[in-house]
């Protein structure tokens, strides 16, 4: 008799870098149970019908096309983080991160199933989370993971007026999120820290620094998008910079 074929069995893996080539659905379900349980965990925001137009829309939708895609990318990431990092303290850190990777996926989803409408993934955001991806240290995979936190903080912190209410809810709702895992990944880092050796500390090091001129490449690619939205690139620019030289301090120090 032959064996039958266990679909559990079935690899589940999906590929960063193959992510939105295809046309698919976009993963939201607001009336399914587990959608509405989730969702009991953070404050309520209200999905306003969007009536910016034009370019405007567009912006909207680029935004919130990038948001979805990078934190698509990173629950896969957080998956191979939990499942394999031999320390507890970053499998913990791993496993917390991903609650909050999942409800951003589903609020960005939501969101874009609102616009009706979706762009193209900009070549910058997928180089980074390809980067990300394929990043043998997973200390450094969590900094390029923590920086979206701090992105999305900077782009909360330093836009004069939001084109569209929902928008503007789900980026406050961020930046309280985002506030939360910068602070908590920050503590963690210190503990992790003692117990790299120097070659350790450089090489993450070396890849903050990476991340940092991924994150540039991202800003100049998505100029036009931010312009529509208000966001000033400048401060943006600077506060990220600034985060950064702050986690740079938590992993060099003894």
């Amino acid at each position: 008799m032959g064996m039958e074929h266990d679909e559990d069995s079935i690899s589940d893996e999906i590929d960063v870098g193959s992510m939105y080539d295809e046309p698919s659905e976009i993963p939201v379900n607001p009336v399914d149970l587990l959608y509405q349980e989730q969702e009991k965990q953070w404050a309520s925001i209200e999905f306003e019908e969007v009536t910016a137009e034009g370019a405007v829309r567009e912006a909207l939708a680029d935004a919130a096309t990038q948001f979805h895609y990078l934190y698509l990318s990173q629950l896969i990431v957080l998956g191979d983080i939990t499942r394999n990092a031999a320390n507890l303290d970053v499998k913990r850190l791993a496993a917390f991160l991903t609650a909050s990777r999942i409800r951003d996926v589903d609020a960005w989803g939501r969101y874009l199933a609102s616009l009706k409408m979706r762009t193209t993934v900009a070549e910058p955001v997928r180089t980074y989370c390809t980067h990300m991806y394929n990043d043998d240290n997973r200390l450094s995979r969590l900094m390029g993971l923590i920086l979206a936190d701090v992105f999305r903080q900077a782009i909360s912190r330093n836009t004069h007026s939001f084109p569209d209410p929902t928008f503007k809810r789900l980026i406050e709702r961020d930046l309280t999120e985002g506030d939360k895992n910068v602070k908590l990944t920050r503590r963690y880092l210190k503990r992790i820290n003692r117990n790299l050796d120097v070659d350790e500390r450089e090489h993450v090091t070396m890849q903050l620094d990476r991340y940092t001129v991924l994150i540039d490449n991202i800003i100049d690619d998505r100029q036009p998008a931010f312009a529509q939205l208000n966001v000033d690139t400048d401060l943006l620019r600077e506060q990220i910079r600034n985060e950064i030289d702050a986690f740079h301090d938590d992993i060099t120090q003894d």
